[in-house]
């Protein structure tokens, strides 16, 4: 099963924390849940304006998720941390674009993400990105050009010579300065 958005009868306090099940059942036979592989492309985006604000976490669970798609949780505007299900292969272009209160995003250990989009955290404020023991394959420019990250912590030729480690190690997609400090200081 695709997420495609709120129910129709959800209301903003319930949803400070948006937990995105393994599976969901429907109302002609509760009895057979479905698995929740994907959160489709703009599921969140177009919702109600009360509902965007209100969402401040996004936890994804853990067993089915693979994708995350286009633009799925575009402009939630108070949304503040991430927790990435450890089967989240795909994070696709803009996925959490928009979200300008975004601090924290945590991948799971052990997990494999294999792509993540152009853009998919673009206008965030990232202070904490967990990378430890997850697996990436291909970014490609995942922050835009609007990024910015204070904890830099090496100088600009570790940087330069980390970025350039990186971009064989990521299929050879380049990565910008802020990109490689801020793998430095996941690292």
């Amino acid at each position: 099963a695709t997420i495609t958005g709120f129910a129709a009868d959800v209301e903003a306090a319930d949803v400070a924390t948006l937990n995105i099940p393994a599976t969901l059942t429907n109302g002609v036979d509760p009895s057979k849940p479905y698995q929740v592989t994907a959160i489709g492309d703009g599921a969140f985006y177009g919702a109600t304006a009360a509902l965007k604000n209100a969402v401040k976490t996004i936890i994804i669970a853990d067993e089915n998720v693979a994708t995350i798609g286009i633009s799925a949780f575009q402009g939630l505007s108070n949304l503040e941390t991430v927790t990435i299900g450890k089967k989240v292969a795909t994070i696709k272009d803009g996925a959490f674009a928009g979200c300008g209160k975004l601090k924290t995003i945590s991948f799971p250990e052990g997990g494999v993400v294999a792509t993540i989009g152009i853009n998919a955290f673009k206008g965030s404020v990232i202070e904490d990105l967990n990378l430890t023991n997850t697996k990436l394959v291909t970014i490609q420019n995942m922050f835009g050009s609007t990024f910015a990250y204070e904890k830099t912590t090496y100088t600009e030729a570790e940087a330069r010579t980390h970025n350039d480690n990186l971009t064989g190690a990521l299929d050879n997609t380049a990565l910008t300065q802020d990109q490689a400090n801020l793998y430095n200081a996941a690292m």
